[in-house]
């Protein structure tokens, strides 16, 4: 699979203590390549745009691994990753993730922090199609309102095929594909 989201544009909700949402989509998942949302942000998310629908079939998201993770479980709960479209539609949406209390789902445990593990190839045609894919926080907690994440991965089995034109039917679930190629 080829990850899809290395080095695209993010959007965050806040900067926090110098990491900006970049960081989580450089290719490097410890020490302090992270993103971080600031104090007060009540709302955090991040979120990377692929520039165009592509087909997803797996998204992984690791934690930070020097820092705030389980079991000092004050920043990594209440995970929630949504596929959208280019007008923000929400295409799919996780089970919320908790690794630290036991309902994790697809959290593996590196250790020092932990990776969230989506694979999509069991939902209709084998992935998901979407052009913005957003990790947030379904409420806070008392101790913390930050999203801190050390990397995001999209990936697509559709590795040396020039990116897709991808549009979805929303009633029918349909998707249509403009065989567009580019040359230059």
């Amino acid at each position: 699979d080829v990850n899809v989201a290395l080095g695209q544009p993010v959007t965050q909700s806040t900067n926090g203590f110098g990491f900006d949402g970049s960081l989580a989509v450089d290719g490097i998942r410890t020490g302090n390549s992270i993103s971080h949302t600031d104090s007060g942000d009540m709302t955090p998310f991040m979120e990377v745009d692929l520039g165009e629908a592509i087909l997803i079939d797996h998204i992984n998201v690791a934690t930070r691994d020097n820092c705030c993770t389980p079991g000092n479980p004050e920043r990594d709960y209440n995970v929630l990753v949504e596929i959208r479209d280019a007008n923000d539609a929400v295409l799919y949406s996780s089970p919320i993730l908790n690794p630290w209390d036991g309902t994790g789902a697809g959290a593996t445990d590196l250790g020092n922090g932990f990776v969230f593990e989506l694979d999509l190839t069991g939902e209709p045609n084998g992935a998901v199609p979407g052009q913005k894919v957003r990790v947030s926080k379904t409420e806070t907690w008392t101790g913390s309102e930050w999203l801190h994440v050390a990397e995001l991965e999209v990936l697509t089995g559709l590795q040396n095929i020039p990116r897709l034109g991808l549009t979805v039917n929303r009633t029918t679930g349909e998707i249509s594909l403009a065989n567009r190629f580019d040359t230059g």
